[in-house]
């Protein structure tokens, strides 16, 4: 006969069965399992994840911190959208490119644009600059306002009645 757990160990050392000579037939890994089946023949159970209380915070933060970011963007949007922020916008552009056209230009050889439509190779690289900026402000969703354009074409002398002549 096999003794209880709460009974004294066979061995002789005196300890209770479960504390001394249980523990080396059925180790702590499989003595958890065995019980359950035991106790719980047809029990199934789930493990779960264990998480330091450390990555619990850092993923409540990260969730948060997303929350926040779709939010800021929601507002950056509608700040973009209102017709004040557009009008600035707008001024802002037709400053940078009244200043532009007396800016060095590295590709144009450290010249200004001014400098450059001077000769027709200038101006064939001035007009492929004006339409590359026309392009590049249509592929960011946020096309040049053609006033611009046609203010640049203007104090440049390339507008399209010039260049065709």
């Amino acid at each position: 006969m096999k003794p209880g757990r709460n009974d004294p160990c066979p061995c002789g050392s005196g300890e209770k069965y479960k504390l001394c000579c249980f523990l080396q037939e059925n180790p702590v890994t499989q003595s958890g399992d065995f019980i359950m089946e035991k106790r719980i023949p047809k029990a199934r159970y789930k493990t779960t994840a264990i998480e330091s209380p450390q990555a619990m915070v850092n993923r409540q933060k990260s969730q948060k911190e997303t929350q926040r970011s779709i939010q800021r963007e929601k507002e950056q949007e509608a700040l973009a959208n209102s017709p004040e922020v557009q009008a600035h916008l707008s001024e802002m552009m037709k400053n940078h490119y009244r200043e532009w056209i007396k800016m060095k230009i590295p590709v144009l050889g450290g010249k200004t644009p001014l400098q450059a439509v001077k000769t027709s190779d200038g101006r064939e690289m001035v007009e492929a600059l004006i339409v590359d900026i026309e392009l590049k402000s249509k592929q960011i969703g946020s096309p040049l306002d053609p006033a611009i354009i046609m203010e640049l074409r203007k104090n440049l002398g390339l507008l399209r009645s010039e260049i065709l002549a």
